[in-house]
Formats: C-alpha cells, sequence, structure tokens
C-alpha cells in the first residue's frame, strides 16, 4: 500500500506541476496580448493624429 500512495502522490504532484506551468503560460499569453493590444491602440492614436494635421491643414 506505501508504493501505491507513493505512486499518487507523484501523480498528483505531476498534475499539480502541469496546472501550474499551464498557469503560467496562460500569464505570459494574456500580458503579451495587452501589450499588443496597447501598441496597436497607440499606433492607431499616432495615425489619427497624422491624419488630423495633414488634412485639416
Amino acid at each position: 500500500m506505501g508504493n501505491e500512495e507513493k505512486s499518487r502522490g507523484k501523480a498528483r504532484q505531476k498534475a499539480d506541476d502541469a496546472k501550474s506551468k499551464a498557469a503560467g503560460a496562460k500569464e505570459q499569453a494574456e500580458e503579451r496580448d495587452r501589450k499588443a493590444r496597447l501598441e496597436a491602440d497607440e499606433q492607431d492614436q499616432r495615425a489619427r493624429e497624422t491624419f488630423d494635421r495633414d488634412y485639416d491643414a
């Protein structure tokens, strides 16, 4: 019985490690997405300002 419990413990640890790794990867992906959206918004704003400056004058 001791080996069975040990095996289950190892399996649980592997599962917990995988969940932790997946959560970290998800967090990184969300951060990259946030930065990309921010950069796109900044570029859009610069384009609007350029358009306004060039065509309103």
